[in-house]
């Protein structure tokens, strides 16, 4: 597996005479990355597949809702929420940040700043369709009561037809101007590639009450790009090990 190094000193006390060893040599040494979330795809999905396409070792530590909420309450967490990636035990937080960091050490991040720009771009506006179905789950997070079962499917049900619709038309189009159908940017798997896997398979799994499992399939580009990422050797093993993402 590909080790991501981190350059450290160590000192030698070697006789006057000597000129065989530098008093200072470098040894290299492996961040431990530790990622925790719960046991589902949700927003760690990219992560892990980033990490498992990179071959990176990391700690994937999957909490359930009690061990969660224990955790939460015990200050465990740098904003209260999950996921959160720790590397050597210092915690970062926010999913898009932990995947643009986890994209660049496993190479699915360009260097070149508008081919950047062009990933970032795609991954952020990814964050709408995911905002609008998280807010029918946990409307609290966005400073909310939680509604009843009623209200849940009426907005479900405006999404559906009102949200998505022009969104996923809005991204094929984006997605038809790159020259290499199956990528999103350029000719190479990022981590924008990962994102809009991520939503396809969520809106195909059809576990959603009141969003179609059939709202991509007139966007032959994202299926492209979907099933780009799914025929990925590293993704097929992921998910044979870990079925639920």
């Amino acid at each position: 597996r590909i080790q991501v190094w981190r350059l450290t000193h160590a000192s030698h006390t070697q006789p006057a005479a000597s000129k065989i060893f530098p008093s200072d040599t470098a040894i290299m040494t492996s961040p431990k990355f530790e990622l925790t979330y719960f046991p589902i795809g949700g927003r760690a999905l990219e992560i892990r597949l980033a990490f498992n396409i990179g071959k990176i070792d990391f700690k994937d530590n999957r909490l359930t809702f009690p061990e969660f909420g224990k955790a939460k309450a015990a200050g465990e967490f740098k904003y209260g929420v999950v996921p959160v990636l720790s590397v050597d035990g210092v915690q970062m937080g926010e999913s898009l940040a932990i995947l643009r960091y986890v994209g660049q050490l496993a190479k699915l991040y360009p260097e070149d700043p508008m081919e950047a720009f062009r990933v970032d771009e795609i991954v952020n506006v990814m964050e709408n369709p995911s905002s609008a179905i998280t807010f029918t789950l946990v409307p609290q997070r966005f400073g909310l009561e939680k509604f009843d079962e009623k209200e849940k499917m009426r907005i479900r049900g405006f999404i559906n037809e009102k949200v998505l619709p022009p969104f996923i038309a809005g991204l094929e189009k984006t997605l038809a101007k790159n020259e290499t159908k199956g990528f999103c940017v350029g000719s190479s798997l990022s981590i924008a590639d990962l994102k809009v896997f991520g939503s396809i398979r969520n809106i195909k799994a059809g576990f959603l009450d009141g969003i179609s499992d059939t709202l991509y399939d007139k966007a032959p580009c994202c299926l492209a790009v979907y099933k780009t990422v799914s025929e990925h050797p590293s993704v097929v093993a992921y998910f044979k090990a870990n079925p639920k993402g």
